[in-house]
């Protein structure tokens, strides 16, 4: 919040002082230029000024703090010198229902071994691979595993209906009681989340289905591999995987019971140390007190 006085009312000490800064934030500008696409729309001048400006609170900050390891890789490009006070803090699950260890196993334990139910929530279909993810629950039905997938946050088909393994439910406000307790049955029940994501910055939706014991299917880009580590607590694919590679690696994982249980209780874990604001303001708050 900004104030303005009257330069006759303040010490000139008082002007001149400079008092510590510190943000937290999931991404540095140079890192989105030619990742996301609306970035590509900026023209020279305001990417130069961007980049001036972010290097300038790079320099003067105390502490630049970032939700991953690939938004903090990006800050010490720009700006090395400042490498020493930057830090990485991931952010946590905003849906976030705190279930103990106990209730988590529970609910990981009531999943159906043989019907496998995949999660896609994202707003933009596109740009959170929605057409991958359609495609994978295909192809996994078409090899004889039966799969749904619900889509949350939009609804790809318009006017058209979807195919009869889909359930789209829009978008669902964590503002409204009724959709945060529908979210809160679909992480429950769900096998996985897939958002095989072409660009993310970060990705607090893999943060919210850690809370749950979900494993998520992932893309190895941009900040999620600070969230998901491949194989552990979820499953992480290169950028240039195909539907069909998804699909091998979940029918993979979801056939192996033993290692299935294994990654969704590993997802919890992460979520409980790490990923979930707590931690996350418990972490920023030790950095600001040095």
């Amino acid at each position: 919040m900004a104030s303005v006085f009257s330069s006759s009312s303040i010490p000139v000490s008082a002007l001149t002082a400079t008092p510590p800064a510190a943000f937290w934030t999931d991404a540095c500008f140079n890192a989105m230029v030619d990742y996301y696409d609306y970035f590509r729309r900026a023209d020279a001048t305001s990417m130069a000024l961007a980049c001036r400006q972010e290097r300038s609170a790079l320099e003067h900050c105390s502490a630049a703090i970032y939700a991953s390891e690939w938004a903090a890789a990006a800050a010490r490009r720009l700006h090395p010198p400042a490498a020493s006070k930057i830090h990485v803090v991931p952010f946590g699950a905003n849906l976030d229902p705190r279930y103990d260890r106990e209730k988590v196993h529970a609910l990981i334990d009531a999943r159906p071994a043989d019907k496998c139910s995949l999660l896609f929530v994202g707003v933009d279909w596109i740009r959170k691979g929605g057409p991958i993810a359609l495609e994978t629950a295909r192809l996994l039905n078409a090899s004889g595993l039966e799969t749904t997938l619900t889509i949350v946050g939009c609804d790809p088909f318009g006017a058209k209906p979807p195919p009869a393994f889909v359930d789209v439910r829009k978008f669902l406000s964590l503002k409204r009681s009724s959709d945060r307790q529908t979210l809160c049955d679909l992480f429950s029940t769900s096998d996985f989340l897939i958002v095989p994501s072409r660009a993310e910055a970060f990705g607090i939706v893999f943060c919210e289905a850690a809370a749950f014991g979900v494993p998520a299917v992932a893309t190895a880009t941009g900040g999620i591999p600070t969230i998901v580590t491949d194989s552990i607590n979820g499953l992480l694919l290169a950028p240039s995987a195909n539907a069909g590679d998804y699909a091998v690696a979940i029918r993979k994982v979801f056939n192996d019971r033993g290692r299935y249980m294994d990654m969704a209780r590993a997802a919890y874990e992460n979520y409980a140390a790490r990923l979930n604001w707590r931690i996350a303001a418990a972490a920023v708050s030790r950095i600001i007190d040095k």
